[in-house]
């Protein structure tokens, strides 16, 4: 008895582990999902850290994010190459609102190392990405804009 109870045990165990992995965090590579963020030039509209702004640190930046999740960041005198995706992950929470993740990585340079990090997607429009960030210490605001044929 005691046995057919620790092989149901361990089953169960088994079958949970395999449940709690596939509701892990995944990237999302629906065409649909990630075609507003791959067409076009970005500029950063607005940059906030706890209040303060720090969109100047940006404003020679136009950013460009490819299907191949590559994110590029040029200005006239510097491109710097990172990458993005987005994540699913709703074992974070119970709002399906709030279950995607917007990640960027560049290398730790000035100024670029400063947006690095997982992202919430706050709203997602047309022309529009607005994303927050929270640590123990901050709270982020990170909104990219679409560059329009002006240039603003």
């Amino acid at each position: 008895m005691k046995r057919i109870f620790l092989s149901v045990l361990i089953l169960i165990v088994m079958v949970s582990c395999s449940e709690k992995e596939q509701l892990g965090t995944t990237f999302i590579t629906n065409p649909d999902f990630t075609k507003a963020f791959t067409q076009d030039q970005w500029r950063i509209s607005n940059y906030k850290v706890n209040g303060k702004s720090m969109k100047a640190e940006f404003q020679d930046y136009i950013f460009t994010f490819s299907s191949a999740n590559e994110l590029v960041g040029s200005s006239k005198s510097d491109t710097i190459k990172g990458k993005w995706h987005v994540e699913s992950d709703p074992a974070t929470d119970d709002s399906p609102d709030v279950d995607f993740g917007f990640k960027i990585q560049f290398p730790r340079k000035e100024p670029f190392k400063y947006i690095n990090g997982k992202w919430a997607i706050v709203t997602r429009e047309a022309g529009r990405l607005s994303l927050l960030s929270y640590t123990s210490d901050d709270w982020e605001y990170l909104t990219f804009e679409k560059v329009t044929t002006n240039g603003n």
